[in-house]
């Protein structure tokens, strides 16, 4: 039997499960006991992983949502965790059911429903906001019969994953790095006229970089899915467009004239993302995928990204040329 800590994981793959939990013990290794250990038990409709030691509420709550929502793993997943409130908080001595619900949009919270059916939201910066209604809870009705794989935290098997499965292709590490890329590629851009002389070559790079920019928007539709990765991707789109179309203004003679689409590739396929990602979510209750691994619906979410990355801008820029 488990001891205080357990979390069950429906609707997903075994091995997908593993994967997520060794990546999180992998990212806080340096927060966990040697001593601790986590037993995985694979069941047929549903995945139970225990915790065999001491492991306080804050990290708890951080595997909760770390299972819904792992780094290079795309699920649709269920998650519920059974814990007792420790010292550290309001919840001493209750007995917890942890869960995050479908229409969660913040990603960063977990939400807590106690024995006595009291609700709250718990978010990663401290905050406990009392709710009105919320999951009811119940017993966990699971099976722990049969030998669980057991996963150990070691500084071996921690690094080794750090190196493989997160560093640089974390999604977090992946939006800081192509910021910096954007932010030496508008430089660049802003010194060329100095450097170069050709019309030309000046005008390939200038719809290279509004062009790029609007595709590492479409591609990476993972780190989009945060609420603050998205806005801040909006404040560099808007930036995009503000600096597009004042290079325009100071270089006429060195761009086209169909230049101006491509200025607000980026500002326009944000803006058709966000309501089309939401209409997705209430109608599919999950995330859009928008590689060969989707479905038809991903499909068709993907050709309207499409339409807002490629062809509306052209629509716009004609759309106001002809009228103003």
């Amino acid at each position: 039997m488990p001891t205080r800590d357990f979390v069950v994981v429906r609707d997903v793959p075994y091995k997908d499960v593993k994967s997520a939990l060794t990546q999180w013990i992998a990212l806080y290794a340096d927060q966990l006991s040697q001593q601790l250990r986590f037993h995985l038990y694979r069941q047929d409709a549903y995945h139970v992983i225990s915790v065999d030691g001491e492991l306080n509420n804050e990290l708890f709550f951080f595997l909760v949502n770390y299972l819904k929502y792992p780094e290079n793993i795309r699920y649709d997943v269920d998650v519920a965790g059974f814990t007792t409130g420790d010292a550290s908080g309001k919840l001493e001595g209750q007995d917890v059911l942890v869960y995050i619900p479908e229409e969660d949009t913040e990603y960063d919270v977990v939400y807590v429903v106690t024995g006595a059916q009291a609700h709250y939201k718990i978010d990663f910066g401290g905050g406990m906001h009392p709710l009105k209604e919320g999951r009811t809870y119940t017993d966990a009705a699971v099976d722990f019969s049969g030998s669980p794989e057991v996963l150990k935290v070691s500084k071996r098997i921690s690094d080794k994953t750090v190196r493989k499965g997160i560093s640089f292709f974390e999604v977090g590490w992946r939006f800081k790095f192509m910021v910096a890329l954007v932010l030496a590629a508008l430089i660049i851009h802003f010194l060329l006229p100095s450097i170069i002389n050709d019309p030309k070559l000046y005008d390939k790079t200038s719809t290279l970089l509004y062009f790029g920019v609007g595709m590492w928007f479409f591609m990476d539709a993972e780190m989009l899915q945060k609420d603050s990765r998205y806005l801040a991707c909006l404040v560099i789109a808007f930036a995009i467009f503000v600096y597009g179309f004042h290079v325009k203004e100071q270089l006429q003679s060195r761009l086209t004239n169909r230049i101006e689409p491509f200025i607000i590739m980026p500002l326009t396929l944000l803006m058709l993302q966000w309501p089309s990602r939401r209409l997705y979510k209430l109608l599919f209750k999950r995330e859009p995928a928008v590689d060969k691994k989707g479905k038809f619906a991903d499909m068709v979410y993907s050709l309207v990204l499409v339409f807002g990355a490629i062809f509306l801008p052209f629509l716009i820029v004609d759309f106001l040329k002809e009228h103003f």
